[in-house]
């Protein structure tokens, strides 16, 4: 995710009491640098921490509304992943020559909205202001789930767009779709804007 890319609604504290009610986390938001120079956004949606280290992370004092991630049970967002090994004998089975093509989807979790409902669990707070994130949330242990059912839907045009492909020769981790095929299949290019 990228500085760039964040939409949110940068609100006052009261403003937000009136948005959302008195009960809502506050995640804490920082930036590192990207190898290529862009920041990455860093998102502790397990905010707050007990101040006790004695205590689990996902137990949190009862006094307080919880982190957004201390709400979330992950066997309900599953997320349906490839891995290295499993591209890398999907490689094998297909043979020398194969034929690569990779969909990498840009700022992915900002293409899914948030129920309104699960708004008091998306307030970010960095600089000393208060942000209301109503996308997807980089960070939020239910994340990959949701999105994984979205992204999913990226996997038909891939075998679409190259015909000689079966769908086990597609491997998908998150918003990575890669594609094999044998030497001799027509990968799909996309026109160039100026073709357009």
């Amino acid at each position: 995710m990228d500085v760039d890319c964040l939409q949110v609604i940068s609100i006052m504290l009261k403003e937000m009491e009136k948005l959302l009610g008195s009960e809502f986390s506050i995640n804490p938001m920082n930036v590192r640098e990207k190898p290529n120079g862009k920041m990455r956004i860093i998102i502790d949606a397990s905010a707050p921490h007990d101040m006790d280290e004695s205590v689990p992370g996902w137990l949190w004092n009862p006094e307080l509304p919880g982190s957004c991630n201390s709400t979330v049970n992950v066997a309900n967002f599953p997320a349906k992943m490839s891995s290295v090994a499993k591209f890398v004998r999907t490689l094998y089975r297909v043979g020398r020559n194969a034929r690569v093509c990779k969909i990498d989807q840009t700022s992915a979790y900002k293409h899914q909205h948030v129920r309104k409902e699960d708004w008091c669990l998306q307030v970010v707070e960095w600089g000393g202001r208060l942000f209301l994130e109503t996308r997807l949330m980089f960070g939020s242990k239910a994340a990959p789930g949701i999105y994984d059912e979205l992204h999913k839907a990226f996997l038909e045009p891939v075998i679409k767009m190259t015909p000689k492909f079966s769908k086990s020769d597609v491997e998908q981790h998150l918003d990575d779709v890669l594609g094999v095929g044998p030497s001799n299949c027509l990968l799909y290019t996309s026109p160039s804007p100026r073709d357009v």
